[in-house]
């Protein structure tokens, strides 16, 4: 394990007490509502750490990254104005960057994302990510553990469309833009605001916005063969119902014709619906829901060979291959690691 300095996510390394947040009048531009812009780079007061963990030594094993949530919660917000980057890595939180001023590039899935102000990029877990760096400009990072919002049935549903990052624009999805901008300044008064139930009401905001997402997913026809809403609705539901049942049965060998059979349509017109609705392919879909499965039962003591049989696969070879190409490293490694953070 290495201790990597002086990257801080905040940029800066202040104690100082915070204030209550203040908010500000609403705007219509593109900057969220309350966040000024401080051009000498340093963190203004109320977005000091409730914790006052400045964030200097981040702990990394090879390229994974140990999140140090705030307090016994499950979640860290960073108020971040750092010009260096950030050298490539990747954790399990999910990440949120939200530009408040100046511009932003991000690399992550083998594309480069070049954000201007306003702009928000949402990488999902264990995507391996590089923070650019920007010679000026501010910008929150929001990072959280999934694992409490994961047994929602819509949220299964949706997270399927989260295996790429979700690039978000106030340009192309004016609408959704707002509500997700709205949504993260609200998480960001509770988190820095620090009261009573802050992290069960910054959940409920979390939960707000990933159903802005999907609603707005759903809501385009254009995202669908059928143009007819309660047809969609209809289709929803069934492949809700599938989604629970495949989490549910990860072990058991689910082919294409059994899952189309399930939920009442020809093998054809499934394969179709499938990645309308999820934006992937069936088997990606068995294959993720796999992985992650197995990125769980690691963190325990069950030994790799039964992992391999639990999560659906016949042979330890075919596995080690599997989670390698999805991870970039071997079970084995990904236990220890697991076991060190």
């Amino acid at each position: 394990m290495k201790v990597y300095k002086n990257t801080d996510h905040s940029g800066s390394s202040q104690t100082n007490r915070r204030p209550s947040i203040e908010k500000e009048a609403s705007t219509n531009n593109a900057k969220p509502r309350y966040l000024r812009y401080e051009p000498d780079g340093k963190t203004p007061l109320k977005f000091i750490q409730p914790d006052e963990y400045d964030g200097v030594d981040r702990h990394l094993n090879g390229n994974q990254e140990n999140v140090q949530y705030v307090g016994n919660s499950h979640i860290r917000i960073w108020y971040n104005t750092q010009t260096e980057g950030y050298m490539p890595h990747h954790h399990a939180a999910i990440e949120i960057i939200s530009t408040v001023e100046g511009d932003y590039t991000v690399s992550c899935n083998n594309q480069v994302y070049h954000l201007h102000q306003g702009d928000l990029l949402i990488i999902p877990p264990h995507m391996v990510h590089r923070l650019m760096g920007s010679p000026s400009g501010a910008r929150f990072i929001t990072l959280f553990d999934v694992s409490p919002i994961s047994d929602f049935v819509d949220f299964k549903v949706i997270s399927a469309r989260f295996v790429r990052p979700v690039y978000i624009s106030a340009a192309k999805e004016p609408v959704l833009h707002h509500q997700m901008t709205e949504g993260l300044v609200r998480s960001a008064e509770l988190y820095f605001a620090h009261e009573t139930m802050w992290e069960m009401m910054i959940y409920a905001e979390i939960l707000k916005l990933y159903g802005f997402i999907g609603k707005a997913y759903l809501s385009n026809p254009d995202n669908f063969s059928s143009k007819d809403h309660p047809h969609i609705q209809r289709n929803y539901d069934k492949f809700a119902n599938l989604l629970s049942y495949l989490e549910e049965h990860v072990a058991d060998r689910i082919t294409l014709d059994d899952a189309a059979e399930y939920a009442g349509y020809s093998k054809f017109h499934f394969s179709r619906l499938f990645k309308e609705y999820t934006g992937i392919t069936y088997y990606e879909h068995i294959q993720n829901i796999r992985i992650r499965t197995a990125q769980e039962l690691l963190a325990t003591e069950t030994s790799i060979t039964e992992i391999a049989y639990r999560t659906g696969f016949h042979d330890l070879t075919s596995f080690s291959r599997a989670f390698r190409n999805a991870t970039g490293m071997t079970p084995t490694k990904y236990r220890s690691l697991a076991a060190t953070n």
